[in-house]
């Protein structure tokens, strides 16, 4: 876990450096721009990476249980969901057309969108569990087979 929540935030800066690379050449018009940020907030999209950074948070209180309270407190007043729309923005502009994004609001505003939104905190949070056992298992049958054919010693 300790793992994917390090790649994770590698990922979140280097996020951050792709964005401030952008040239003005790259920025979409003010209407497509207003267009992405709608769809960003329609799908909930800054509300889940920071639900992402709150279970890492949590996974990190476990494995550092010497760190005080009042340090995890501080930094889960860092996590904005604003930021996090800032960084994911240009990227949904580059991806997308300007007519793509507009559907892409259609759905979201729509009933089942709606409820994907919804349902996808719950969602994000079994997958979360379900893929850190997931991993769990994988690693200890990578070991046994590691073990297996010596390139480890046995325990």
């Amino acid at each position: 876990m300790r793992n994917i929540a390090i790649a994770f935030l590698i990922g979140m800066f280097a996020m951050a450096a792709l964005a401030r690379t952008c040239t003005a050449a790259d920025a979409p018009d003010p209407a497509k721009e207003q267009d992405v940020r709608k769809l960003l907030d329609l799908s909930g999209a800054g509300k889940m990476g920071v639900q992402v950074m709150e279970q890492m948070t949590k996974a990190f209180r476990t494995q550092l249980p010497n760190v005080p309270p009042e340090f995890w407190d501080e930094m889960a007043k860092e996590m904005n969901a604003g930021e996090m729309i800032n960084l994911v923005a240009p990227i949904y502009a580059k991806h997308f057309s300007h007519d793509e994004i507009k559907q892409l609001i259609a759905f979201y505003e729509s009933p089942i969108g709606r409820r994907l939104v919804a349902e996808q905190p719950g969602i994000a949070a079994e997958s979360m569990a379900v893929g850190q056992q997931w991993g769990q298992q994988l690693a200890a049958k990578m070991l046994q087979k590691l073990r297996e054919k010596g390139f480890i010693p046995k325990a």
